[in-house]
């Protein structure tokens, strides 16, 4: 059976509680105004929040540091949970994904 590796971090920063991603720690931070969902993480307001940058991974060695480097920002509003990942791949070339 497989889980959503993201959904404690995601339940504990909504209840207002520090994430510990390996040694760094996420701090969800609060904005004014909604970022520009397009994609593209170039909205000033993301770089209000806190990058997360060390992670593990859990496949195929737990707990080993991952081979390509994330990172991610999270922000809220009055309505909304915003969590961005910025993931890098040294060769975008060999990603597959679904035809649809």
């Amino acid at each position: 059976m497989r889980y959503c590796v993201w959904a404690p971090f995601i339940y504990l920063i909504v209840l207002g509680k520090p994430v510990f991603a390996q040694d760094s720690l996420a701090v969800a931070v609060p904005i004014p105004s909604p970022p520009i969902i397009d994609g593209v993480l170039d909205d000033p307001v993301w770089q209000s929040a806190l990058p997360v940058d060390e992670f593990f991974q859990i496949d195929p060695l737990e707990l080993a540091s991952p081979a390509e480097s994330t990172i991610a920002r999270v922000l809220y509003d009055d309505e909304s949970l915003y969590i961005s990942f910025r993931s890098y791949d040294s060769q975008p070339d060999r990603i597959k994904r679904a035809l649809v």
